[in-house]
C-alpha cells in the first residue's frame, strides 16, 4: 500500500495543499494506475479468451503507454502528463473500438473520455478543444463501423456477449472513479475558498479595529500634549507671580514639576515618532557607540526621580560589581528602552519601591531588570502586553495611550535582546530585558 500511495503523489512535492494542480496530478496518477491494473487484468482475459495478437499487442502497448504520465509527473511537468493520458485515452478507444467492433459501447466511451477532460484539464479553451476531439473520434468510429475500414475480430456469440458486459462494467467503473476524483476536487477549492474569505473577513475586522485604536492613539496623543501645555501656561504665570514676590523655594518647586512634565513629554513624542517609523516601515537604523553604562543609567535616575516622588515612590538602583564600566550598544535605543520601563513601574507601582538592576551575564551579555510591587498585571493581558495600543489601568494609568511597552520591545529586538515580564495581580511586575553587548565594525 506504501509503494501505490508513493504512486499516486508522485510529482505533488512542492505544490501547495491548497493548488488545484496538486489535486489534478494526483487524480492522473491515479487514474494511470487504475487503468493499467484494468488493462492487464481485464485486456489479459480478452486475450485469453479470443488468442488473437491485436488484442494482446493492445494490451501490451497501452500498459507501456500508461507508464508515462507518472514520469512526466514525476519531473513535474504536469500539463504534458495530462495530455499525454487524454491521448492514449483517446487512441485506445479508437484502437479497442475498431478491433473489437460495435460490441463495445460507443457511448459510454464518449462520456467517459469527456469526465476525463474536464478533470485533467484546467481551462476552457483546451477542455473544448478535447470535447471537439472527442466528437472526431466517434464520428472515425462510425465510420468505421458502416465501411469496415479496419476489420473487427471475429467472436463467437458466448465471447461477445461476455465482452461487451465486462467492457461496460469497466467504463462505468472508471466513469464513476473519474467523476467522483473531479467531484472531490472542486469540492477541496470550494472549502479552501472558504477558508480564504473567512480568513479575509477577519481581517478585515482586525484593521477596522486596529484602524479604531489608531484614532483612539491618536486622540489620546493629541490630549496629552494638550493637557501638557496647559499645564505648562498655568506654571509659568504662577512663576511670574511667584518670581515678583521673591519666593525663591516655591519657584525651584515648580522648575521640579516643570522639567517632570518636559520629561513625560519628551517621552511620548519619541514613542510616537518610534510608533510612525514601525507603521511606515521606515529604517530606524542602530547608532553604535561606547557608552559609560552605570553613569547613564544613574542620571536616568536622578531624571525619573522627580516623576517618582510625584507618585510616592521611589527608584533604588543596584549595578552588578563585574559590569564593564563601557558596554558597545545604541545609547538614545538603551535610553528609550530603560525610561519606558522605568516609567511604566512608576505609573503602577501604586506608592511602592522600584528596583533597577544591571546584570552582568556569561558570554558579553547583560540585563536590566525594573520590578515594581505595585498593581501587578491580569493574566488575560500578560500574553498581549507588548501589543500596540494595550494596557492595564490602574490608579496611576488612566490614560495609558499604550504604545510604550510595544515600543520597547521592538527596539530590544532592534538591538538584538530579549525581553519578558513575569507578574501576578496586586503583588507587582518584573521586567527583564537581556541584551548582548554589540561588536562594531
Amino acid at each position: 500500500m506504501k509503494k501505490i500511495r508513493s504512486l499516486v503523489y508522485v510529482g505533488t512535492g512542492g505544490l501547495k495543499e491548497y493548488d488545484p494542480q496538486k489535486a489534478i496530478c494526483i487524480g492522473i496518477n491515479a487514474i494511470t494506475l487504475v487503468n493499467a491494473t484494468l488493462c492487464l487484468g481485464v485486456g489479459g482475459f480478452y486475450s485469453l479468451i479470443t488468442q488473437n495478437m491485436l488484442m494482446l499487442g493492445g494490451v501490451i502497448v497501452e500498459t507501456g503507454l500508461l507508464t508515462v504520465p507518472i514520469l512526466l509527473n514525476h519531473r513535474h511537468r504536469h500539463s504534458a502528463a495530462a495530455l499525454f493520458i487524454f491521448l492514449t485515452f483517446c487512441c485506445t478507444t479508437l484502437y479497442y473500438g475498431c478491433i473489437i467492433g460495435r460490441i463495445l459501447n460507443a457511448d459510454l466511451m464518449l462520456v467517459y473520455l469527456i469526465s476525463s477532460a474536464l478533470f485533467v484539464f484546467k481551462d476552457l479553451k483546451t477542455k473544448m478543444l478535447c470535447v471537439a476531439l472527442v466528437l472526431l473520434l466517434i464520428i472515425l468510429l462510425e465510420y468505421n463501423y458502416s465501411y469496415q475500414v479496419i476489420k473487427p475480430i471475429p467472436f463467437t456469440s458466448g465471447i461477445a456477449l461476455c465482452i461487451r458486459w465486462s467492457a461496460n462494467a469497466v467504463i462505468i467503473f472508471l466513469v464513476i472513479i473519474t467523476f467522483a476524483m473531479y467531484s472531490k476536487r472542486y469540492n477541496h477549492v470550494l472549502k479552501e475558498l472558504r477558508a480564504h474569505a473567512q480568513k479575509v473577513e477577519e481581517d478585515l475586522i482586525e484593521e477596522t479595529i486596529a484602524g479604531e485604536e489608531k484614532v483612539k492613539f491618536i486622540s489620546s496623543a493629541c490630549h496629552e500634549v494638550n493637557n501638557f501645555f496647559t499645564g505648562q501656561f498655568s506654571l509659568i504665570r504662577q512663576l511670574d507671580r511667584l518670581e515678583r514676590d521673591n519666593r525663591h523655594a516655591d519657584i525651584k518647586e515648580l522648575l521640579g514639576i516643570v522639567k517632570s512634565a518636559s520629561n513625560d513629554l519628551q517621552l511620548l513624542i519619541n514613542n510616537v515618532l518610534s510608533w510612525s517609523y514601525l507603521e511606515l516601515g521606515l529604517k530606524n537604523d542602530l547608532f553604535i557607540e561606547r557608552v559609560d553604562i552605570k553613569a547613564l543609567f544613574i542620571n536616568l535616575v536622578r531624571t525619573t526621580d522627580l516623576i517618582a516622588l510625584e507618585k510616592n515612590t521611589s527608584i533604588t538602583l543596584v549595578v552588578d560589581e563585574s559590569l564593564p564600566q563601557y558596554i558597545t550598544t545604541d545609547r538614545l535605543k538603551l535610553l528609550q528602552i530603560s525610561h519606558n520601563l522605568i516609567s511604566n513601574a512608576i505609573k503602577h507601582a501604586n506608592g511602592n519601591s522600584i528596583l533597577l538592576q544591571l546584570e552582568c551575564l556569561p558570554g558579553r551579555s547583560w540585563r536590566i531588570v525594573v520590578q515594581d510591587k505595585g498593581v501587578g498585571i491580569s493574566e488575560s493581558l500578560i500574553s498581549k502586553i507588548f501589543n500596540p495600543f494595550v494596557t492595564e489601568k490602574s490608579t496611576g494609568n488612566q490614560n495609558g495611550i499604550g504604545i510604550g511597552l510595544y515600543i520597547t520591545r521592538e527596539l530590544v529586538h532592534k538591538l538584538r535582546g530579549d525581553i519578558h515580564v513575569d507578574s501576578k495581580v496586586d503583588l507587582g511586575a518584573r521586567f527583564i530585558v537581556t541584551l548582548p553587548e554589540l561588536v562594531t565594525n
